[in-house]
């Protein structure tokens, strides 16, 4: 595997940017170890206790730690694996193809990230969810807004939202996306959009599909998760972060004896 050891990634499974930078490490086949750290807690293994804040100011995941380099949010953690270890086919040395790459990411802040901030976070955490009830529908208003421009911009244009492959533009984009539709939170069904449609499936066939997505797949639809009291509620996201981090870690053991990946 690529590495030593020396890189370790921080975050939880149910995290759509950490699986956004799981999910290639894993492809590719990189040497790191997956270290919980809970967004909004604090103390050992939480972003607000004092050891993982002197590393990571920002308190955010996913975090990043390969010997002295420190590193939070993840496109900026992506960026940096991608040139340490030249994935050059996921995020291009061409001019025209990775200014693409930004192009989808530095709109995808207040586009779609939107499904996460408001629609899957709120049905996951009592305390981010908004006042009332119209926040459901207002939030997959703003999803559907969302798909129906990836749809008609950037999958019409190309197969993937960069080009003709796969790259860190499409891996954070499937995260965003993915965990609401049919495979998984059932709240989104993506048939009115034929590329995003197709797009999705592509994804879904990429190698570790299955183990990056553990988590989601022990959590099932999101709708239930509504009525769910806090020991309920606590008990399913428990179970979630559990089976995605034994996938993960699977995956990475898995990876390890596998035959070298393509550069």
């Amino acid at each position: 595997m690529d590495g030593a050891m020396s890189i370790k990634i921080y975050g939880v499974p149910l995290s759509q940017p950490v699986r956004a930078v799981l999910w290639p490490c894993v492809i590719k086949r990189v040497a790191f170890s997956f270290e919980a750290a809970v967004p909004g807690m604090g103390g050992r293994i939480g972003t607000k206790g004092p050891d993982f804040r002197a590393k990571f100011p920002l308190g955010t995941v996913p975090a990043l730690e390969d010997k002295d380099v420190h590193l939070s949010e993840s496109v900026a953690i992506l960026s940096y694996l991608s040139d340490k270890f030249s994935w050059h086919d996921i995020y291009p040395t061409d001019v025209l193809e990775r200014a693409r790459v930004h192009e989808y990411m530095s709109w995808s802040h207040r586009n779609t990230r939107e499904a996460s901030t408001r629609v899957f976070g709120p049905h996951v955490r009592p305390d981010a969810r908004p006042a009332g009830t119209s926040w459901r529908d207002e939030g997959l208003k703003s999803v559907e807004a969302t798909c129906k421009l990836i749809d008609s911009y950037w999958l019409q244009r190309t197969p993937f939202l960069a080009g003709h492959a796969p790259t860190i533009a499409d891996f954070s984009a499937y995260e965003e996306l993915a965990q609401l539709g049919p495979r998984f939170g059932k709240l989104v069904d993506f048939s009115s959009h034929p590329n995003l449609s197709r797009w999705i499936e592509q994804m879904a066939s990429l190698p570790h599909h299955d183990a990056m997505h553990a988590s989601l797949t022990e959590l099932g639809p999101l709708d239930p998760l509504l009525a769910l009291d806090a020991k309920q509620l606590g008990a399913k996201l428990g179970a979630a972060t559990k089976a995605g981090t034994a996938a993960i870690t699977a995956a990475v053991k898995a990876a390890e004896k596998a035959t070298p990946a393509p550069a």
